[in-house]
């Protein structure tokens, strides 16, 4: 919302800093959710030890600027990190970084972009130009450094710092002219709990108003009161309500919202609402539809991926639709194998097979559980990989060509194959050679990124397989991922607000081109739940509520006191990350953070999790997918 029109170009207005190391603010100063970014000393190594990420591939159709104001412009701005809560002449600054944004006096801020000032140049309107791209101008053509994402070697642009400050005659690139729209006035969240409530506060940061959407069963609902309205769209049943698209689209249309949001779950990886989104004149703030279709079907996914020149899990081709065809693909992955449903998801449709005689069954049975939970029977069968790493990566991508990577978070602390506890970086990948595995993990990532088109935030999922010290592609998550702030922790970004810029027409900032991850994040789900009981949920009221505060952490939460977990939806309340310089560090901060957290009357996993974080299987980094089910049954 920083970007201010003078005479048809951007202007942003900025204010350097010192470069002096910064320690994080204390987290009692900032409300809880927000993003906190990691100290950022300049001069120090990487507290990791990890090189500095850059993954990016851009298409050979590179744009030559975005279409505005009647021309055509060439971003050069550069996203730096930032966090609400720590203000410098009244706007969003950045602490740990050496940039800050300086209010511009007229009561709006700078959007986080480091730009170049503006330079006099007798060729521009008033003999003043920003130093960017006017595709239309006929002595000014790009030249392909990646400034704003244009895609040339780095070194062979000009001196932008001439003092005519426009790119002169260098590689020429075919344009791709893509209107980039003002940032949306209202949006509506089509989601509820903690995500809802989680992108309601970076679009009150960002200066858009924010439309909720709630069942009978949420009314007064937590996430309800973090948005500027809601609106009831139907029953508890999620099929009535929250996956009802006619009513949430009234519901846009009454309320003016201009893009729809929907968080994760329920509706977001849906091809027909984001169809239906576009058809109803709105902005659909995620992957473009095709993406999801191709990506959200496992057998056109993987066909993506072998195209791509990612590595599979070894399985069949397609869909298994007879024994035969069954007992030719274990012919291929041998014994033990995997039967999953071709349109599944969070372990629903999946069996192990490790006998012949068991493969049947196990067919049918996927078979039968994904006709009913998705509505498509058909399954396929994929080598088991025993004491398998479960390792995703975060995938960012434009409208103009551009995807990246944004590091990677290891998420093998599961039961019933969904996730608990999530890290970054992956211990699995700090070994003598887990910068090469982690390069070409990225790599791979990109490219499938690239291949299916993508658009806005995404993570592609990978299995590593410990024994042959290789990983696999398994699928590619189209949304914003529960897991997302384990990323935004590392990366000091802020993911929400950047599927907003994408979605209005921004390319990627260069903050996202040249992601350098510092320390190491570690994220616990709060569920209502019972471990000792199989993990089964355990909904209810909540009637007290104390959430942790401390240096590097953060709480995501989706409930409040007093209000009530319904047996409706998913019993996770909160989310608590921890930050530090190392994972050591933040182990130790996430098990002293959970043990200062209340959820009361609840019955909740706190416990389970504070003692599985502190086994010596997860400190040592030796744990796989089965380790978290395993351990509670050791309680």
């Amino acid at each position: 919302m920083g970007a201010l029109h003078h005479g048809g170009a951007l202007e942003y207005l900025v204010l350097k800093a010192s470069g002096h190391p910064r320690k994080p603010s204390p987290v009692g100063a900032m409300d809880h959710g927000e993003v906190r970014p990691p100290p950022v000393d300049p001069s120090a190594d990487h507290a990791a030890g990890q090189d500095k990420v850059r993954h990016e591939r851009v298409t050979s159709r590179q744009r030559t600027g975005c279409e505005g104001e009647g021309e055509d412009i060439l971003h050069t701005s550069e996203a730096s990190p930032r966090v609400a809560g720590h203000r410098v002449g009244g706007a969003a600054a950045v602490k740990g970084t050496p940039w800050a944004i300086r209010d511009r006096g007229d009561g709006h801020a700078g959007n986080g972009h480091r730009s170049i000032p503006r330079q006099r140049c007798a060729e521009h309107p008033n003999g003043v130009a920003p130093r960017c791209q006017r595709a239309r101008h006929g002595k000014h053509k790009g030249t392909g450094d990646r400034v704003g994402g244009v895609g040339i070697t780095r070194g062979e642009h000009p001196d932008l710092h001439g003092s005519g400050g426009c790119i002169q005659q260098g590689i020429q690139r075919e344009a791709v002219r893509v209107r980039c729209r003002a940032m949306f006035q209202r949006i509506l969240i089509a989601n509820r709990g903690e995500i809802a409530a989680r992108i309601a506060r970076t679009c009150k940061r960002m200066g858009v108003a924010t439309v909720g959407i709630h069942s009978e069963a949420d009314v007064g609902a937590f996430h309800t009161t973090t948005v500027d309205q809601s609106v009831l769209v139907g029953p508890a049943a999620p099929r009535e309500s929250y996956m009802n698209v006619s009513a949430i689209l009234d519901a846009a249309r009454a309320t003016g919202a201009q893009a729809v949001h929907p968080g994760y779950g329920l509706l977001s990886e849906k091809v027909h609402f984001a169809r239906a989104v576009q058809q109803a004149g709105l902005t659909w703030i995620g992957p473009p539809p095709a993406a999801l279709e191709g990506l959200g079907d496992k057998m056109l996914a993987r066909a993506t991926a072998r195209a791509a020149g990612v590595p599979l899990v070894p399985g069949s081709d397609g869909p298994v639709t007879s024994l035969d065809e069954a007992r030719a693909a274990l012919a291929v992955t041998g014994l033990p194998a995997l039967v999953k449903a071709v349109g599944g998801g969070g372990g629903i449709g999946m069996q192990i097979v490790r006998d012949e005689a068991g493969l049947e069954r196990a067919v049918q049975s996927c078979s039968d559980r994904a006709a009913q939970a998705f509505g498509d029977p058909r399954v396929y069968i994929e080598r088991y990989v025993e004491g398998p790493h479960h390792v995703e990566v975060q995938i960012f991508g434009d409208a103009h060509g551009t995807v990246v990577a944004l590091g990677e978070r290891e998420c093998s602390l599961q039961r019933r194959h969904q996730k608990i506890v999530e890290e970054s970086p992956a211990p699995i990948l700090c070994g003598p050679r887990g910068q090469q595995q982690r390069t070409a993990m990225l790599d791979a990532a990109v490219r499938v990124g690239m291949a299916a088109g993508y658009v806005g935030a995404g993570t592609c999922e990978f299995i590593w397989d410990d024994a042959r010290q290789e990983f696999y592609f398994l699928e590619v998550n189209c949304r914003i991922q529960v897991e997302h702030p384990v990323t935004e922790m590392v990366t000091g970004l802020d993911l929400v607000e950047h599927q907003l810029r994408v979605a209005s027409g921004e390319p990627l900032p260069r903050a996202l081109r040249e992601v350098s991850p510092t320390g190491h994040a570690v994220e616990a789900r709060i569920y209502a739940e019972d471990p000792a009981r199989g993990f089964i949920p355990k909904p209810g009221d909540v009637r007290a509520l104390h959430w942790p505060e401390g240096e590097g952490i953060r709480v995501d939460a989706g409930v409040h006191a007093p209000g009530k977990v319904t047996p409706y939806y998913d019993p996770m309340i909160a989310k608590i990350v921890a930050w530090a310089p190392d994972r050591a560090g933040a182990l130790a901060r996430l098990i002293e953070a959970l043990g200062h957290t209340t959820v009361a009357p609840l019955v909740t996993n706190l416990v389970f999790l504070r003692a599985v974080l502190a086994s010596d299987e997860v400190s040592a980094g030796r744990y796989d997918t089965s380790f978290a089910e395993v351990f509670a049954k050791r309680k």
